[in-house]
């Protein structure tokens, strides 16, 4: 990402040799495929009985001048988000076999889907993408 004088002016995302103006403030932030990995929450089923759920998120970056400029450290705002979204999340999981309601039991899939498309909406002021989620309990 280059900087000139305080304006975006570009980013470089082909490898190779390249010159740019001297003057020009030169920012990386890599593209690369990068892992989140929740702890392990503690939670009660509707019976009450005890459960550990957690979450593994997979993301990039896909617009650095919105990672650069629109929060102060993505990284640390992806982090914080899915804890966030998370701890709200698992207060509404149900382990209960009820063909009605979303149940972790019965339907893992759409309550990762859900969690998902949550993250992805908070994740794209930061110009981060969810590629792909996983619950493990």
């Amino acid at each position: 990402m280059l900087i000139l004088f305080g304006r975006y002016t570009g980013t470089v995302k082909d490898s190779g040799f390249w010159w740019v103006n001297p003057f020009t403030v030169k920012k990386h932030v890599t593209l690369r495929i990068r892992n989140f990995n929740s702890e392990r929450l503690k939670v009660n089923d509707l019976h009450g009985n005890p459960i550990e759920i957690a979450t593994v998120i997979v993301w990039r970056v896909v617009d650095s001048a919105r990672a650069i400029f629109d929060v102060q450290n993505y990284e640390q705002f992806v982090a914080i988000q899915v804890k966030q979204q998370f701890v709200q999340w698992h207060q509404n999981i149900r382990m209960t076999f009820d063909d009605e309601k979303p149940s972790l039991r019965g339907t893992p899939q759409e309550i990762a889907e859900n969690l998902k498309n949550t993250l992805q909406t908070r994740l794209e002021v930061a110009g981060v993408e969810i590629m792909n989620r996983e619950l493990a309990t």
